[in-house]
């Protein structure tokens, strides 16, 4: 998918790109999620890119994305089932949901981290000052 937008910060070697939310997001499953008319997204700045410049970034199908989404909003869910059953069980084993959280934490910390990266390609429309359609 490619989109269109414009550069609102130079960072060292990254830009980050102001721009419209595709029409490809409406048919998404997670555009509820989102919801969002508006994205900034950080690209590597390849071009030598500055504020103001106008650019068009190539943004590869991540399929990663539902994998995120599964941990993010289910593990919770049955870390939190788990822990009910275990309280069922005994009143005391519910604390064992306790390092089972944390593991969560962690781990979404990580992630964070590594999907962080960016490795999106731009391509510059036109220089700042100058408005691209």
């Amino acid at each position: 998918m490619t989109v269109c937008g414009k550069v609102i910060r130079k960072k060292e070697k990254t830009v980050l790109v102001k721009t419209q939310r595709p029409a490809s997001c409406e048919g998404c499953a997670n555009a509820g999620i989102c919801n969002k008319k508006e994205l900034e997204i950080e690209a590597l700045n390849t071009l030598s890119a500055n504020e103001g410049d106008w650019v068009k970034i190539n943004l590869p199908e991540d399929r990663k994305a539902l994998f995120l989404l599964g941990y993010i909003f289910l593990v919770p869910v049955g870390i939190l089932l788990l822990s009910a059953w275990l309280y069922t069980k005994k009143v005391y084993l519910t604390f064992a949901a306790l390092p089972m959280l944390a593991a969560y934490l962690v781990y979404l910390k990580r992630l964070n981290r590594t999907h962080k990266t960016v490795n999106y390609t731009i391509e510059i429309i036109s220089p700042a000052g100058d408005r691209a359609e």
